[in-house]
């Protein structure tokens, strides 16, 4: 089966997206990537301001964590929103383990 193709761009300008803001969440057994923006290179720091106040909003319930969003770049992301957790982030830290 061959990949779609297809062009992901900037929720924010309308670009293409060349970059991933996400965070780590888990609940103590399963761990998962949140995605709270794709965006291009001139967009991605607004987008990072954007989604560490959307986590700080969020709620979480007792054993879930929610890691400071990052901003993820290729190939350290895939197209189903998991992201490499040796992979280095470029603001806001490595994402945890």
């Amino acid at each position: 089966m061959r990949p779609l193709r297809y062009l992901v761009k900037c929720q924010r300008c309308g670009l293409p997206a060349r970059l991933k803001v996400a965070s780590r969440w888990t609940d103590g057994h399963i761990i998962e990537w949140k995605t709270y923006a794709l965006a291009c290179q001139d967009c991605a720091e607004a987008a990072l301001a954007d989604a560490r106040a959307r986590r700080d909003a969020c709620r979480t319930d007792p054993g879930e964590t929610i890691d400071p969003p990052v901003i993820l770049e290729p190939p350290n992301f895939s197209p189903n929103g998991s992201a490499d957790a040796k992979g280095a982030a470029r603001h806001g830290g490595r994402p945890s383990k």
